[in-house]
C-alpha cells in the first residue's frame, strides 16, 4: 500500500531514501505488529499500538497539515512531551518535507518564543493552553506563525493570534478532509540539504533538514530487520 504519498512504498530497505519512506515501508511490512506501547491511565498499564494504527494517525496529521498549505522547508515546532502525538507531528512534518523543530517544555517562555520567531515557525503543536498563553505573554512577534494546535483539552475560548489560527487538536483534525497525494514538491531533496534560518540581528545560520538522506532518526534500522517497538508516554509511572 502507498501511505501518505502517490509513490509506491519502497520494496526493499535498501531503496528507502527518506525518513517518511522508511516509516511507510515499516507500516507496509508488518502493519499488525506493535510499534509503540502507550501507557493508559484508565487501566494503569501499557497498551500496544500497531504500525497500521500509527500510519493512520500520521495520515490524519498530514491531511490537516495539507489544509494549512505549507511549503517545502516550512518549520513545524513541537512543544510536546514524549508520546504518540509528538511522533505523529514529527512524522507528518517529514512526510510534508518540512523541518521539525523540537522544543523543550522546561525552557522558559521567552526562550521558546525566540526560537519560534528565529526559525520562522509556521505551525506550533503545544501540549497545553497555558503553554501557548505564556508564549503570547512574552510579546515576541511571531509573523510566520499560521497555525497553533493545542493537544490537551481547552478550558477557555481560543482567540486568534494575528493572522494565526489557534485550535484544539480535535478541531484541527476535524477540519481536514482526506489525505491527498503529495505532489512533486515533496520529492526527496539532495542529501544533507539545508535552508538557512534568519537570525534577528545576526547572520543566517543553517537549520538541518531532517528529510532526505540525512539518516534514520525516528525508527532505527538494523541489519537483522525492523526495529522493535518503543514505549512512549507523557504520563507513565515513575520507576
Amino acid at each position: 500500500m502507498a501511505l501518505l504519498t502517490d509513490r509506491p512504498v519502497p520494496d526493499s530497505l535498501r531503496n528507502v531514501r527518506t525518513l517518511a519512506q522508511l516509516f511507510a515501508w515499516r507500516v507496509a511490512q508488518t502493519p499488525q505488529s506493535p510499534a509503540y506501547l502507550e501507557y493508559q491511565e484508565s487501566t494503569q498499564a501499557w497498551a500496544p499500538v500497531s504500525y497500521r494504527d500509527m500510519g493512520q494517525r500520521v495520515e490524519r496529521f498530514v491531511a490537516a497539515l495539507q489544509h494549512t498549505k505549507l511549503a517545502r522547508g516550512d518549520r513545524i515546532s513541537t512543544l510536546l512531551p514524549n508520546g504518540l502525538h509528538a511522533v505523529c507531528a514529527d512524522q507528518a512534518a517529514l512526510a510534508m518535507a518540512c523541518v521539525s523543530v523540537p522544543l523543550h517544555a522546561l525552557d522558559n517562555p521567552g526562550s521558546i518564543a525566540y526560537i519560534l520567531s528565529d526559525s520562522d515557525t509556521a505551525v506550533l503543536f503545544a501540549q497545553t493552553q497555558a503553554q501557548w498563553l505564556a508564549l503570547v505573554g512574552t510579546g515576541v512577534p511571531l509573523p510566520s506563525l499560521r497555525q497553533v494546535v493545542i493537544v490537551e483539552e481547552v478550558t477557555q475560548a481560543l482567540e486568534p493570534f494575528g493572522d494565526c489560527t489557534v485550535l484544539s487538536l480535535a478541531s484541527w483534525l476535524a477540519q481536514a478532509g482526506a489525505c491527498q497525494p503529495l505532489d512533486a514538491q515533496y520529492t526527496p531533496g539532495p542529501a544533507g540539504s539545508s535552508r538557512p534560518t534568519r537570525s534577528r540581528g545576526g547572520p543566517a545560520r543553517p537549520c538541518r533538514r531532517r528529510h532526505g538522506d540525512d539518516g534514520f532518526r525516528s525508527l532505527h534500522r538494523t541489519d537483522n530487520g525492523p526495529a522493535s517497538c518503543a514505549r512512549t508516554s507523557s504520563s507513565a509511572p515513575s520507576s
